[in-house]
């Protein structure tokens, strides 16, 4: 007789494993496997840096999630609205044409040969997909700039009478003078607005500058010859003398400096006061 007990199946006597013990992923696709339908897992709830990142964001904080994982599939990057108006500018033969915007607002600036092409530009930037509204004051043309027409739309105005230019495609450059820097602003502005312009270089000098240097100029030259109760004021070419002297000579050699510096010197608007020494020293 085999008194040898016999193995327990191991596998058969083990306690059956509690519902509790399973992971719910492994109990849902049991049960969806019982039922012939498909899996579904329950996606993790937000992770503590993702709900951080939220909670920051509602407190005015910047918006930064956790990225997500990298692909292998290539990404071509999209092209912003204005790279995306360029291109297509380029393609009806518009490159110098230059874009910027601002959200969905366009402005086109540079220089076109003819309205037409102004025409063009606008319409391309129109017709992109994103463009609310475009804005081409900015856009030149080069058939409406001659410089007999900026010389004479300048001196129509009496304070650019002296106001000379010169032109190098649509760039004008101002020469000659005004009175003063509000004058020259007014001058730069005026050729700024002229159809086709596209920048201004102002080389104008004022009546006021000219005027100080002569002021200093010609102040110096009286101390040299010993007229340094002499005075002078200029204002166009026009010069103006006050002070004492001590004889006519003296007078006359005031003014003989003040015009030769190219100024005229009339009489009537110079207050020289003859006032002759005495013997000792003293005026009469």
């Amino acid at each position: 007789m085999n008194s040898a007990r016999p193995e327990r199946n191991l596998a058969t006597s083990a306690p059956p494993a509690s519902p509790s013990a399973t992971p719910v992923s492994t109990q849902l696709q049991l049960t969806s496997q019982a039922r012939n339908e498909p899996t579904v897992v329950p996606s993790p709830g937000p992770s503590a840096e993702s709900s951080s990142a939220i909670l920051g964001a509602a407190h005015g904080q910047s918006l930064s999630l956790p990225s997500s994982p990298a692909t292998n599939s290539p990404s071509t990057p999209a092209l912003t609205l204005g790279k995306r108006i360029e291109r297509a500018l380029r393609r009806s033969h518009l490159a110098d044409v230059k874009v910027s915007t601002v959200g969905d607002l366009v402005n086109l600036s540079g220089q076109v040969p003819d309205d037409a092409s102004k025409t063009k530009a606008r319409r391309i930037a129109a017709a992109t997909k994103g463009v609310r509204e475009v804005f081409d004051y900015n856009l030149k043309t080069q058939s409406a700039i001659t410089l007999d027409r900026v010389i004479a739309l300048l001196h129509a105005k009496r304070r650019f009478q002296h106001v000379d230019a010169t032109i190098d495609g649509c760039t004008v450059t101002l020469v000659g003078l005004v009175y003063d820097d509000d004058a020259k602003a007014a001058a730069e502005t005026a050729a700024n607005s002229f159809g086709g312009v596209c920048s201004v270089m102002d080389n104008l000098g004022t009546q006021m500058e000219q005027a100080n240097e002569l002021i200093l100029k010609i102040t110096h030259l009286l101390e040299q010859g010993g007229l340094h109760k002499v005075t002078v004021n200029v204002i166009g070419h026009d010069c103006f003398l006050k002070g004492e002297v001590s004889s006519e000579r003296d007078r006359e050699k005031a003014i003989a400096i003040a015009e030769g510096n190219g100024l005229t010197c009339a009489p009537i608007d110079n207050f020289i006061r003859v006032v002759p020494h005495s013997w000792f020293g003293f005026g009469h």
